[in-house]
C-alpha cells in the first residue's frame, strides 16, 4: 500500500505531464478517423463501387504502417488506463461520485462508450468493412 508521499509524487507526475490527457485524445482521433474511413467504406459497398489504388487490387487488410501505430496505440493505453486504474483502487478513501463518473466514462476499458473500448470497436468495424470490400471487388 502506497504511502501519502509516494502518492502525491505519483500525482505531481500526472499533473505535470497529463498523459492520460494525450491517450484519450489520440484514441478519440484514431477512433474518429477509423469511424470517417468506414463512411467511406460504407458508401463504396452501397454504391456497388470498388476503389482502384495504385497498387491494384483493394487490399482487405490496413496497411501495415496504421496497424502498427494502432497496436501500439492500444497496447500504451491498455497499460497506462491499467495503471491509472489501479492507482485509484489502491485508496483506502472512497472516491466522490464525480470521480467514479469520470472513471467510467473516459478511464474505462469495458464501457462500451469509452475511448478505449470505442476505439476498438471502431477498429474491429473498419477491418470488417475493408475485409468485405476486397472481397466484393476481387
Amino acid at each position: 500500500m502506497p504511502d501519502s508521499a509516494t502518492l502525491e509524487g505519483h500525482l505531481k507526475t500526472l499533473r505535470d505531464r497529463p498523459l492520460t490527457a494525450e491517450l484519450l485524445r489520440a484514441l478519440m482521433l484514431a477512433e474518429r478517423r477509423l469511424t470517417e474511413g468506414s463512411d467511406l467504406l460504407e458508401t463504396a459497398l452501397a454504391d456497388d463501387h470498388c476503389p482502384a489504388p495504385a497498387a491494384g487490387a483493394f487490399e482487405a487488410s490496413m496497411p501495415p504502417s496504421l496497424t502498427s501505430w494502432l497496436d501500439s496505440l492500444t497496447q500504451a493505453s491498455r497499460h497506462w488506463l491499467t495503471a491509472i486504474q489501479r492507482l485509484l483502487e489502491a485508496q483506502k478513501v472512497a472516491p466522490r461520485p464525480a470521480i467514479e463518473r469520470y472513471r467510467e466514462r473516459w478511464l474505462s476499458r469495458e464501457t462500451p462508450g469509452a475511448p478505449w473500448p470505442a476505439l476498438q470497436a471502431a477498429r474491429r468495424h473498419h477491418q470488417a468493412l475493408r475485409a468485405e470490400l476486397a472481397r466484393r471487388c476481387r
